[in-house]
């Protein structure tokens, strides 16, 4: 599998698995503003602990059990996505979330989730339950999460009415997301495919034209 991350200067994020003879997990993180973009190399064997930023109660600490590339505009930790020496693909897109408030459950940013994904976790399903022993928490824009294996096991984290809402299996029936959470989008999908949306907002015309790709792609 291949991953890759195009930085641009636009308000949208698009995430797909292109499967065909070669698999792809395509991501593009576009900002509406400019940002100097950055790769970084993570390495094994790190102890870490969540920056704290104001928030309350414990904080999420691990130690790294697999090395990583990732990209980022903020710095060290704080990344958007990346890709991990075990074939793991995690990436952050911007989207309305709501998250848990339970302050006994340790806290950690909501850009530092893709690198601590990366760092503790070997596939999609390890991804998720790493995901589920921490508490994300936002400042201001909030996020969800693609997770992608070399197995092209996919899911789509979102957070909903404070709880965290997993999308794998044959909950992901298209393995693409923008940003919109994943119920939204894939309910605008099954009704546009008879009839013409083009008035949709730019997310979700987004996700249905990468929908559409992502069927067709046969390409190596």
């Amino acid at each position: 599998m291949a991953a890759f991350t195009l930085n641009q200067t636009a308000n949208a994020c698009t995430a797909l698995l292109l499967a065909g003879q070669t698999r792809f997990a395509a991501v593009n993180i576009d900002l509406n503003f400019s940002a100097r973009g950055a790769v970084v190399i993570n390495k094994r064997g790190l102890l870490k602990v969540a920056a704290a930023l104001g928030t309350q109660g414990p904080l999420a600490q691990w130690r790294s059990k697999w090395g990583s590339v990732a990209s980022t505009f903020i710095g060290r930790e704080f990344v958007v996505g990346g890709v991990n020496e075990a074939g793991l693909v995690v990436h952050m897109l911007k989207s309305v979330a709501t998250y848990s408030d339970d302050s006994s459950i340790p806290a950690i940013y909501v850009s530092q989730v893709p690198q601590y994904l990366l760092d503790t976790a070997a596939n999609v399903d390890e991804a998720i339950q790493q995901l589920a022993a921490v508490r994300p928490w936002a400042r201001a824009n909030t996020v969800h999460y693609w997770i992608c294996d070399k197995t092209s096991s996919c899911a789509v984290v979102d957070y909903k009415n404070k709880k965290m809402v997993v999308h794998k299996d044959s909950d992901l029936p298209l393995k693409v997301l923008t940003n919109t959470p994943y119920d939204d989008s894939i309910s605008k999908y099954y009704e546009c495919m008879d009839k013409d949306c083009d008035d949709m907002g730019s997310s979700l015309n987004r996700f249905i034209r990468a929908a559409k790709l992502s069927q067709t792609f046969t390409g190596g």
